[in-house]
């Protein structure tokens, strides 16, 4: 059956519940429990240096409801920029096309990010991944 799937962006305080629920889903499924509040999740982010909440996270409605999130935050070392593009997605929604969905649209927001940067050094993309994200693997 084929899913309603729709990115947006944030859209505000209303999100971060959400969101909590989707992080801590995604890394227990990928072996990496943790425990985050909503507001502690909004603390985190709001700390996260070279991230524009409003521009640089991408939220994927399934069928009307979140079902998985990435963000995008970038970085300088002596050579070289590097954007790092991270992202969840609920277990019951993997393998529909939504990490798909999600790395798309943080390829196109760093390269859009990229060209309004000076391009003074070469710029990389940058995905972490554990052994056990298998799917990760895979999507990248």
């Amino acid at each position: 059956m084929p899913i309603d799937l729709e990115l947006r962006t944030f859209h505000g305080e209303e999100d971060y519940p959400r969101l909590a629920v989707i992080l801590m889903a995604s890394q227990e499924a990928d072996h990496l429990p943790m425990t985050i509040s909503a507001n502690e999740l909004a603390e985190n982010l709001g700390k996260t240096p070279r991230f524009d909440i409003f521009r640089d996270l991408v939220i994927a409605e399934v069928n009307g409801q979140a079902g998985g999130f990435g963000r995008l935050r970038w970085w300088e070392e002596a050579e070289r920029r590097s954007y790092g593009l991270t992202g969840y997605v609920l277990p019951e929604q993997r393998r529909k096309g939504i990490g798909q969905a999600l790395l798309a649209w943080l390829e196109v927001r760093a390269q859009a990010l990229a060209g309004e940067q000076p391009a003074a050094l070469p710029a990389f993309l940058h995905i972490n991944a554990t052994q056990d994200q298998v799917g990760l693997h895979a999507l990248a």
